[in-house]
């Protein structure tokens, strides 16, 4: 596999439905709590507006996720976040694949959790197909070198 290289921008897509479910999350609990007897109102305002501003937090968080740079030399991931960061090395694993958007989990190689990547065709632009053979070789080559089966190379 020759090396591949791929600058990542946040994802409008990912926004808008990071933002959708976000407002499905907060009419659903508002609904909730218009129905609730006003008896237990003030318990129950109280637990909805927890969950309104978890779920706003939430959604804020999820927003900025997709910036840096992701790349493979054929052997391994690489993820840098900002401009002159030092690469980590890791494993990129596709958690959600919708043929033209992937949601990659990126694990480092050093315990130091993991990063979530949303990926659209889009913003990967004429590198799209490159990114996803690189994806999908890359793990056929972990699962024959796990079942004993002779490498490719």
């Amino acid at each position: 596999m020759t090396p591949f290289r791929i600058e990542l921008t946040p994802s409008r897509r990912w926004r808008a439905a990071v933002a959708l479910v976000a407002a499905a999350s907060v009419s659903s609990v508002l609904a909730w709590w218009a129905l609730v007897p006003t008896a237990s109102g003030i318990a129950v305002g109280v637990v909805a507006t927890v969950v309104i501003v978890a779920a706003v937090g939430s959604a804020a968080s999820l927003c900025r996720l997709g910036g840096g740079v992701l790349s493979f030399d054929g052997r391994a991931w690489w993820w840098t976040r900002r401009p002159g960061d030092e690469p980590i090395a890791g494993a990129a694993r596709v958690a959600i694949d919708l043929g033209d958007f992937f949601l990659f989990r990126f694990q480092p190689a050093l315990p130091r959790g993991h990063v979530w990547l949303p990926v659209d065709s889009a913003v990967a632009r004429g590198d799209w197909h490159v990114l996803r053979a690189a994806v999908y070789s890359a793990r056929l080559g972990r699962e024959s070198s796990a079942a004993g089966a002779p490498s490719p190379e």
